[in-house]
């Protein structure tokens, strides 16, 4: 009893140093809420720790330091020299009343009012070298364009907007163009002969305007925006066509190339144009006799490459020779020989000709057997059926049954003469009809 009165008031007793001591109750520590993020949030989390690390976000900027001095502004006043009529403004600049005053700078926006560099030219100038009898303006009109070019900064979609001349004259875009870079081209070159320089020569060069071409380039253009969806898809096509035929024709050289380096032989390491001449073979051959001599090899001595290549074309020439020569001999045998050559040797009559059918030409023939039949003219197709219909009326064949010399000569003439006749009887039936008509 006392015991466990001690161990309610955790005294230790005298006697219980034998005694194991007690284990120490756990105690659940609770977690610590993370801030950032709301209590109910926090609660679904239960034991679970989130994947991601939730940190403290300031929800508020960080307090203005009011002790920092303020920078000072000064309402000031300015003036644009870009302007002319001498207008001032004021505007807020960064500093104080006196370092605004003291330092003047210029407005900083007056660097963009740039102006043209166009050139100038009074009325005496213009009578001196710029009037021109063939081109139909006057000085005043001139001046008009000048002036409109300098105020719209060569704006030319404006110019010819804005351009409204006290005599209507129907000026063109490209009318005013070729005026104004025209007259500027020969203020330059008068300038340049003055001046006796050259500096604006590249600028002389380049204002050459040249009208009919402008015209026909704006021409174009429209032409190429009003193109229907049709012809901007046949030309797209065309184009793909065209991109795949030159792959082609790529692809083809490259294999043919791949080809012919496949089939090449191999390129010798050093130069063989000292050995392409007779005189380099020889040194070869003599420069390989000193290299076996050296060697003391017991073998007979190499021929010569080049006196054996003559040697053996000379022999081959030779016997083609000969060969020809015996193949004339037999063939002039052959033909003397024959019959026909015996007969054609003799000194024959002309009775004696037509009895063997033997004829001389005096104009070259074509070689090879042929019809005597096959030699007839023939005529256009209306013109043949005709013939034909008038032999046929005579009882004539339209080919001779017996094809000999002088039967196909007589049927040449026969087709000659029904032709000329044939024509004859179209002149005569069109005079008739004619006069027929003049009645």
């Amino acid at each position: 009893m006392s015991s466990e009165i001690l161990d309610v008031l955790n005294v230790q007793h005298s006697g219980s140093s034998s005694q194991p001591p007690k284990k120490k109750q756990k105690t659940e520590q609770k977690a610590k809420a993370l801030t950032g993020m709301n209590r109910e949030l926090f609660q679904l989390l239960g034991q679970n720790t989130p994947p991601v690390a939730v940190r403290n976000q300031q929800k508020f900027k960080d307090r203005l330091n009011a002790l920092e001095k303020p920078s000072s502004w000064t309402w000031a006043a300015f003036k644009n020299n870009a302007r002319t009529d001498g207008l001032k403004l004021h505007h807020w600049v960064k500093g104080s009343k006196e370092t605004v005053e003291a330092s003047e700078l210029p407005y900083k926006f007056e660097k963009y009012n740039t102006e043209l560099n166009i050139p100038d030219f009074t009325e005496d100038d213009y009578l001196t070298f710029i009037k021109n009898k063939a081109v139909p303006w006057c000085y005043k009109e001139t001046r008009y364009l000048f002036d409109l070019a300098k105020a719209f900064d060569l704006k030319w979609i404006v110019i010819n907007d804005r351009y409204n001349y006290e005599e209507p004259t129907g000026r063109s875009l490209e009318d005013l163009q070729e005026r104004f870079y025209g007259v500027c081209q020969r203020i330059l070159i008068y300038q340049n002969e003055q001046e006796e320089t050259a500096q604006n020569s590249n600028l002389i060069s380049n204002l050459n305007y040249n009208k009919h071409k402008e015209i026909e380039r704006k021409k174009y253009l429209i032409r190429l925006l009003e193109r229907s969806p049709a012809e901007i898809a046949e030309e797209e096509s065309l184009l793909i066509e065209a991109k795949k035929f030159e792959a082609a024709a790529k692809n083809t050289i490259a294999e043919r190339a791949q080809l012919l380096q496949l089939l090449d032989s191999p390129h010798a390491t050093g130069s063989i144009n000292q050995y392409l001449s007779s005189q380099g073979l020889t040194q070869l051959y003599n420069q390989l006799m000193t290299e076996k001599r050296k060697r003391r090899v017991d073998s007979p001595a190499p021929e010569n490459p080049l006196a054996a290549l003559n040697e053996k074309f000379k022999q081959q020439h030779l016997s083609r020779q000969k060969q020809l020569q015996q193949e004339r001999m037999e063939q002039h045998k052959r033909v003397k020989d024959s019959p026909i050559s015996m007969l054609l040797s003799k000194n024959l009559t002309p009775r004696e000709e037509a009895a063997f059918g033997l004829q001389v030409h005096a104009e070259k023939i074509t070689p090879g057997v042929f019809l005597r039949s096959s030699k007839i003219p023939t005529y256009k197709p209306n013109v043949q059926n005709r013939i034909v219909a008038i032999l046929n009326e005579l009882g004539l064949g339209r080919k001779p049954v017996m094809s000999t010399e002088s039967v196909v000569a007589k049927q040449d003439e026969l087709y000659k003469t029904i032709n000329t006749l044939l024509d004859l009887k179209k002149q005569v039936d069109k005079l008739e009809t004619e006069h027929r008509i003049m009645k």
